[in-house]
């Protein structure tokens, strides 16, 4: 049962940074960059928004905002 609940939370993880760098990369050049490269930037985003929000609110507001 963990192991298919990490595989959940990894398939989340990466769908989510993958929205992520939908949302954030617009431009063409952006655009071009590989999707490896681009899920990376959406995790790199996402861990840097959650690591600053967690010093001023719970997680359950963090995730709501």
């Amino acid at each position: 049962m963990l192991l298919v609940m990490s595989m959940l939370v990894l398939v989340f993880v990466f769908w989510f940074s993958a929205l992520i760098a939908e949302i954030t990369l617009g431009t063409n050049e952006e655009l071009r960059l590989t999707p490896a490269v681009r899920v990376g930037f959406g995790l790199l985003l996402s861990v840097i928004y959650f690591a600053a929000v967690w010093q001023v609110m719970p997680m359950e507001e963090a995730w709501l905002l």
